[in-house]
């Protein structure tokens, strides 16, 4: 008994350090389920480069760091800043914080944050514990996150780049379920967050009975197809009860994995297939809302607002949009 109780901890063990391995970005190879094939990337490029797009965007610098939070425990975060520029807006700028899912890491944020510092906004992409099974541990991760925040927005170089009214939080699979108890803590403690986004988030049983007392926020459920990967739409459920609208996408034919930005092969084994015209869409989706919502520039002339882009995108059958927060609202102005 003794030896098989060994053994089963061994295999335990050994599965999860494989399946760590697979849905982290490895380099042997599994960035390719992220490359889109020849056939795709034109059509990628036409949803994530608009053609009234100003060809001046902010260049940016990444930087990996680590954090140690009052608790003593380090954590390490990836953080993409614009390049002051002369001819575009100056900082503080509007700012992000996206969380990835299940046993992957930050590097599942590189697009959005390689994307979004181009156009404008600061990234913050913490490294949370893969395995968030347990209520001590996933406070363990919300309370080190809250504490990087304060960290950097009150004391670190960052902290004059960083527009603290002009805040939102985000992620994807579990990592939406980082971001709404984010909020929910944040509301709690006055830190300000205006904007929400869920990417086809799984929110935790214990965020289910707080979200009645959320304040209102720009909230954005972003999410695929429904499937046991999301738990058929698990996210939509737990947000009904909140006492305000909120807007909700659905990415027609799309899979749990294209919420990341990029996907790994471990997430392709357990989730199904990912195709890079619907991350894509997620992308641009995700990105004209946080622009529309925090008050971003706008590099395009004339305009696509958020609304009208989902309006579009409804019309050609590529999103089912419920719009209730936004519509009428955060329209987007031309740029100079």
């Amino acid at each position: 008994m003794y030896i098989n109780r060994k053994l089963s901890v061994l295999f335990s063990s050994s599965l999860l350090v494989v399946l760590s391995l697979l849905f982290s970005s490895a380099p042997f190879g599994f960035a390719s389920a992220s490359t889109p094939a020849k056939g795709a990337a034109e059509k990628v490029k036409q949803v994530l480069e608009s053609k009234t797009e100003s060809s001046q965007l902010y260049s940016y610098k990444v930087t990996v760091a680590k954090h140690t939070s009052h608790s003593g425990r380090t954590r390490e975060f990836t953080i993409y800043v614009p390049d002051a520029n002369p001819n575009l807006p100056k900082p503080p700028y509007p700012t992000v914080l996206m969380a990835h899912g299940f046993l992957m890491t930050a590097k599942q944020q590189k697009e959005n944050g390689e994307y979004f510092a181009r156009r404008g906004m600061v990234v913050i992409a913490p490294n949370i514990t893969k395995l968030l099974l347990g209520e001590e541990t996933r406070m363990n991760n919300i309370e080190d996150i809250l504490d990087l925040l304060k960290w950097l927005t009150l004391e670190s170089p960052y902290k004059e780049v960083i527009d603290v009214n002009r805040f939102a939080v985000g992620g994807n699979s579990s990592g939406g379920a980082v971001a709404l108890e984010l909020l929910i803590q944040m509301q709690k403690r006055g830190m300000p967050c205006r904007t929400a986004c869920f990417l086809d988030g799984v929110p935790w049983d214990r965020s289910w009975a707080a979200v009645k007392e959320l304040k209102p926020v720009n909230a954005l459920t972003l999410r695929a197809e429904d499937t046991l990967c999301n738990e058929k739409a698990r996210m939509l459920k737990c947000l009904a009860p909140i006492p305000y609208s909120f807007d909700d996408v659905k990415i027609v034919g799309a899979h749990h994995c294209d919420a990341e930005a990029p996907t790994t092969i471990g997430c392709l084994c357990v989730c199904g297939k990912s195709d890079p015209v619907h991350r894509a869409r997620f992308q641009r989706v995700l990105y004209l809302y946080l622009r529309d919502t925090l008050d971003a520039h706008n590099f395009e002339t004339p305009a696509t607002p958020f609304t009208d882009l989902m309006k579009s995108m409804q019309k050609e059958g590529t999103v089912e949009a419920k719009l209730s927060n936004l519509e009428g609202n955060h329209k987007a102005e031309s740029a100079p």
